[in-house]
């Protein structure tokens, strides 16, 4: 018996749903799949899944191991990339991560290059999103999410805060005028991004909207890029995080309005499982995160 692939395949197959998937995957044959699959059940002495012919679902009693199998093999990834108290072993297997896509794009892009570097039999798979997925039901190692954490059942370390900015093209506002307090807003083409889940009530806030304000325009969206390029093709005010503006900003591409506003600010924190041992993979990003974003 090899337990630790029996594991592995039991893992995969959860989170493939499907045994030829999950065999393609692993780089085997289907039937030496389902022969480790049968292995474990045997030795479990209970069904992990219940089999179909086009698909595979965890059984009760599959879904309460799944959690446990997953920090098994984590434990023994830990334990055997731990032999060098030096941290020099080679790491080795799968990580994925999630996060927004701008965060990908405008923030993690430097450190996700050096990681790779740094740890080049590492395969790197990254999903962005801006749903909160469920990481351990899902499969994924660790994320990248803005805001307050509020599930217990994650470990979280703040990297820095994001400051938002209001942004429009000169031209949009040479035609539709400026803005001088942030009730002027309710008179504006604005280009709502849902994603942040401020939708039509933006948290700016100065005397004359002390609460925010109730916004409205001919877009709506649900990703910063796109809110970005509508900002930029003069179509109305974004309100947007800095990094993705900070560019059009120095062009002087888009400008900055209502600055003396009181305007959102996120924290973005590296999430991850808790569990008394970090996988030594999740680890490494973490601290490679830690040392390039945390200031």
């Amino acid at each position: 018996m090899n337990l630790e692939r029996e594991l592995e395949v039991f893992v995969t197959v959860a989170e493939e749903g499907s045994l030829v998937s999950a065999a393609r995957r692993l780089k085997i044959p289907t039937s030496t799949l389902s022969r480790y699959l049968k292995t474990l059940e045997d030795w479990c002495g209970a069904s992990l899944f219940v089999r179909t012919t086009r698909a595979v679902s965890l059984t009760p009693f599959g879904e309460a191991q799944l959690d446990r199998a997953r920090s098994i093999l984590s434990l023994t990834s830990e334990f055997q990339n731990s032999g060098s108290s030096s941290g020099s072993a080679p790491l080795k297997g799968k990580l994925r991560v999630t996060a927004p896509d701008f965060v990908f794009r405008r923030v993690l892009t430097d450190v996700i290059t050096e990681f790779s570097i740094e740890h080049p039999d590492l395969k790197l798979e990254f999903v962005a999103t801006d749903r909160a997925v469920d990481l351990v039901r899902e499969g994924f190692d660790a994320a990248l999410r803005i805001g307050p954490m509020k599930d217990s059942s994650m470990k979280a370390k703040k990297l820095l805060s994001i400051k938002t900015r209001l942004v429009a093209t000169q031209a949009y506002l040479n035609r539709r005028s400026t803005p001088h307090v942030a009730a002027d807003l309710k008179q504006h083409e604005c280009i709502i991004d849902t994603a942040p889940g401020y939708f039509n009530n933006w948290p700016i806030k100065d005397t004359s909207a002390t609460r925010g304000v109730a916004v409205s325009g001919q877009f709506v969206v649900n990703d910063g890029e796109l809110a970005a390029e509508l900002a930029r093709a003069g179509r109305g005010i974004a309100l947007l995080p800095e990094t993705i503006v900070e560019k059009d900003l120095g062009s002087g591409q888009l400008v900055s309005v209502l600055d003396g506003a009181s305007r959102p600010e996120s924290d973005l924190h590296f999430v991850f499982p808790a569990s008394r041992h970090i996988d030594p993979k999740v680890k490494a990003f973490k601290d490679a995160c830690v040392t390039a974003l945390c200031l």
